[in-house]
């Protein structure tokens, strides 16, 4: 009887014609009578002067191919529980009920200070004088913080001098930070 596309209004409705099909394309409404869909490489179409027949090839079954409305969530369900991760998976949840805002929290935001008199940075100097070492911590820290979606703020690294030291606690302290790591100890 004709072609129904998603989104379409085309009025196929209560039509009561025996032996009749419409082509729908995915995401259509599928109109009263009609009860079942079925897929193109189930049946042998033939087109032939702007009347097409359809041969099945598979027999059908009544609701086949068909996906309710609330068969994903019942009316009632929670979509998503408090204190979920919000992911791609949440995010189409939520797009898939209009909804536009939730209620959530910033990231983390975590201050990190390195001590030692003997650390380097990997961008300060590529060669390490002999009582030198990489401040491998640091980017162990990073790597893992940012691995959970927290912000890091890096201070650099506080020689062993207590006024270097409280100096970049209040830099980050300044930037409102939730948690602050220094690394480093005597043993």
């Amino acid at each position: 009887l004709g072609t129904l596309a998603a989104g379409s209004n085309a009025k196929f409705e209560n039509r009561t014609e025996l032996n009749t099909a419409l082509e729908i394309m995915t995401g259509a409404a599928v109109p009263p009578p009609y009860d079942c869909v079925i897929c193109y490489e189930d049946l042998d179409l033939d087109r032939k002067a702007n009347v097409k027949q359809i041969q099945l090839t598979k027999s059908v079954k009544r609701g086949g191919h068909l996906r309710m409305r609330g068969e994903d969530y019942s009316r009632d369900s929670i979509v998503l529980k408090k204190n979920t991760r919000i992911g791609p998976s949440e995010v189409l949840a939520l797009a898939t009920f209009g909804i536009t805002n939730v209620p959530v929290y910033a990231p983390l935001k975590v201050g990190i200070i390195s001590t030692g008199d003997e650390l380097v940075d990997l961008n300060e100097q590529t060669t390490l004088k002999p009582q030198m070492i990489f401040n491998s911590s640091r980017y162990l820290l990073e790597s893992l913080l940012h691995e959970n979606n927290i912000q890091t703020f890096y201070a650099g690294i506080a020689k062993d001098d207590p006024s270097t030291f409280i100096n970049k606690v209040e830099s980050l302290l300044n930037r409102e930070i939730d948690l602050l790591i220094t690394t480093g100890a005597v043993s």
